[in-house]
């Protein structure tokens, strides 16, 4: 076959070779073009640690593998952030949206921010756009609602001799794979969903249907988020003290019964509570003349609300509840009629200033409040 078509890679250890290393990367870097080679040819040795989904959506498996996480693997190299076959389907979307489109450096911002798909942004749990498109329409029939992509979406296929082992395998080993992906909690193609549906055919009985609800795994952290009430003021303040020596740099005195009082007072006050009513973690929207008064906030954002006092307890942290917190409270910020959201964070807290990176804060200035030095940065709803 001609190598300007199809290129392969077939060696060992490529950490071992710094030849053979540097050959795979140019190879890799030619694919993820729209340019040849249009086809790349493997081993087992390419369904693990490299990235072929820039321009890729299809991926043709030549033997059957058994395993549903290497099975996973290998769909893994095409399944990717922002992927060739998610930004098809993007395109469709923005053309039927009627959305604007200035290139790919800026059309997964346009849309997440466009109102004419802010529920499917709600919704989507943070895979909208860049992971998944919703609101899906079969692209040769906009009529149709509700229709799974099938001309943009990604491909498998697995090529077997008729009457081999593998021909009565493929089905099973695809079922094993819906499954694996319901345990993860992730929102499969309908490879998925039709697996899911074969399972709930099974075990179906005589006196009675079986529910998919049945079967749900909910993988939030478990918590109820609501306003905290006066009867929380013992428990928040236990919360706040224990952050104290933390990057917050919070002490006895901030934040104390005054603070709470004032949050409690304006119904600014939010909780996220567990089953056994513990309080878990806890934000503030705030009120604060001389924070407002900074000139580094955008003036077109007005009026924009201000986030402070985001605390999680610290068995708690690290199983993304901070962004539960930021979002709830933002989405409060909306209801409200604000056009955006700003925040300070302490100049050393990294991990907080990551956090907020990720779900859409933009570093704006810097300020010296309370005697302390701060990073500002601002969101736009």
């Amino acid at each position: 076959m001609n190598t300007d078509f199809a290129t392969g890679h077939f060696y060992g250890d490529r950490s071992t070779n710094g030849s053979a290393a540097k050959t795979l990367e140019n190879k890799i870097i030619r694919f993820n073009s729209p340019f040849w080679p249009f086809q790349f040819i493997t081993t087992s040795i390419g369904q693990e640690g490299f990235d072929f989904h820039v321009y890729c959506r299809k991926v043709v498996h030549w033997s059957l593998e058994c395993d549903p996480v290497k099975f996973e693997q290998r769909e893994g190299r095409i399944n990717r952030y922002q992927s060739y076959a998610n930004r098809l389907r993007l395109a469709e979307l923005m053309d039927r949206k009627n959305i604007r489109f200035r290139g790919w450096r800026y059309a997964f911002d346009d849309v997440r921010k466009n109102d004419a798909v802010k529920d499917i942004v709600k919704q989507s749990l943070g895979l909208f756009p860049d992971f998944v498109v919703g609101d899906t329409k079969n692209a040769d029939d906009p009529d149709a609602e509700g229709v799974k992509y099938d001309k943009f979406g990604l491909e498998s296929e697995c090529y077997y001799y008729p009457f081999s082992f593998e021909s009565h395998e493929f089905d099973k080993v695809l079922r094993c794979v819906g499954y694996y992906r319901s345990l993860l909690g992730q929102s499969g193609d309908d490879t998925f969903e039709k697996n899911f549906a074969h399972f709930l055919e099974l075990n179906k009985t005589d006196n009675k249907d079986v529910k998919p609800e049945d079967y749900f795994i909910d993988l939030y952290p478990s918590g109820k988020i609501i306003n905290a009430t006066p009867k929380d003021k013992e428990e928040l303040l236990s919360l706040y003290h224990a952050m104290i020596g933390g990057p917050c740099e919070w002490s006895e005195n901030y934040p104390d019964e005054n603070t709470i009082a004032f949050d409690l007072k304006n119904d600014d006050l939010f909780v996220m509570k567990n089953d056994k009513e513990e309080i878990v973690a806890t934000i503030s929207i705030d009120h604060d003349d001389a924070v407002e008064a900074l000139t580094c906030w955008r003036s077109d954002l007005v009026p924009s609300g201000e986030l402070s006092r985001l605390c999680v307890r610290k068995d708690m942290q690290g199983q993304g509840i901070a962004k539960i917190m930021m979002n709830y409270a933002c989405d409060v910020l909306k209801s409200r009629g604000m056009k955006g959201v700003h925040i300070l964070v302490r100049e050393g807290h990294v991990v907080a200033l990551s956090t907020y990176a990720k779900i859409g804060f933009e570093t704006v200035g810097e300020c010296d409040l309370f005697d302390k030095h701060f990073i500002c940065m601002e969101r736009e709803f």
